[in-house]
């Protein structure tokens, strides 16, 4: 669908706006379907800078430089996503490994003191 529309642009930059008003999508819906498109295999490549959009890659740097956007934000959810996983590590009446070490070690103390 998105690809479709950039071939069409023959080389030239769709903002986010065109795009939306060409399909009907809303934004979110707009990123679903390029996320969809690009997991399928397509080349969409992004700008970030105002007006932001999409284009299909003329040469490697753009290719590298989508790639770096794509990295950046998956590195900026998974730091996103820290407190949570230690939040869970940390859930109450959990038991951890370190607390049954340190339970066993007070044990066997407990049993060299009778």
């Amino acid at each position: 669908m998105i690809w479709e529309l950039l071939e069409k642009a023959e080389g030239h930059f769709l903002t986010t706006d065109q795009v939306m008003e060409m399909t009907g999508l809303k934004e979110r819906e707009v990123r679903r379907q390029v996320h969809r498109e690009r997991k399928a295999g397509r080349e969409i490549c992004t700008q970030r800078n105002r007006p932001g959009g999409y284009f299909m890659p003329k040469d490697e740097g753009d290719l590298r430089n989508t790639l770096k956007i794509i990295v950046s934000q998956g590195m900026n959810t998974f730091v996103t996503a820290r407190p949570f996983r230690e939040g869970l590590s940390q859930v109450p009446g959990q038991i951890s490994l370190d607390d049954m070490d340190q339970d066993e070690g007070q044990e066997d103390e407990d049993q060299e003191q009778a």
